[in-house]
């Protein structure tokens, strides 16, 4: 007489009770009508979660996504105590240097990209773009900087802005302001030199 589990097929979410039974080298599950619904092999036959061997017992048979759950109060030891494999990973399982291996792979692939591939990237895309379209994505840029920097003066505390309006009416600093203009630039670091 078999003992009653919980069978998943690993193929399908519905679960079922059956009865499995110890025959030989196999653990065969039968259905109520007691007609073979699987037989899995005891070498194959793997704890779900090697760390967990209390009750409730599940177990998974090796290369297949079929699982068999033994009711609560059943310990196991009917099944697992003929079972010489059930902490053993199946072949292939993917260990711990694998995972460190991709992921210093990983790191090293990025740093490439952003060390040497962007940076040939970017050298040959800049040969491709006419001057026109440079000389307008600089306009564009130098406008939202100026917009922004608009935007910023206005974000001012209320104290600051009157003494820079005040600087700016003051006689002479339109004419102090169009000789660094000239000599510096509009866009110079010495234009600041141009406030007292």
């Amino acid at each position: 007489m078999g003992k009653a589990v919980s069978y998943n097929d690993g193929k399908t979410a519905l679960r079922r009770k059956v009865l499995a039974e110890v025959s030989g080298d196999d653990l065969v599950l039968t259905d109520q009508a007691f007609r073979e619904i699987a037989r899995w092999p005891l070498a194959d036959i793997r704890y779900v979660d090697p760390g967990h061997r209390r009750p409730p017992i599940r177990l998974r048979l090796a290369g297949s996504d079929a699982r068999l759950s033994l009711d609560g109060g059943d310990d196991g030891g009917w099944l697992t105590h003929k079972c010489p494999n059930l902490t053993k990973r199946d072949t292939g399982a993917v260990k711990w240097p694998t995972w460190v291996a991709a992921g210093v792979l990983a790191v090293a692939s990025l740093a490439g990209i952003f060390v040497y591939l962007l940076p040939a990237a970017s050298s040959t895309i800049v040969g491709l773009v006419p001057p026109g379209m440079e000389q307008n994505i600089g306009r564009e840029s130098r406008d939202q900087l100026m917009a922004l920097l608009g935007r910023a003066r206005v974000a001012l505390p209320r104290p600051l802005l009157p003494p820079l309006q005040a600087r700016h009416h003051q006689p002479g600093v339109h004419q102090r302001t169009a000789a660094f203009a000239t000599v510096c630039g509009p866009w110079s670091s010495c234009w600041a030199r141009a406030w007292p």
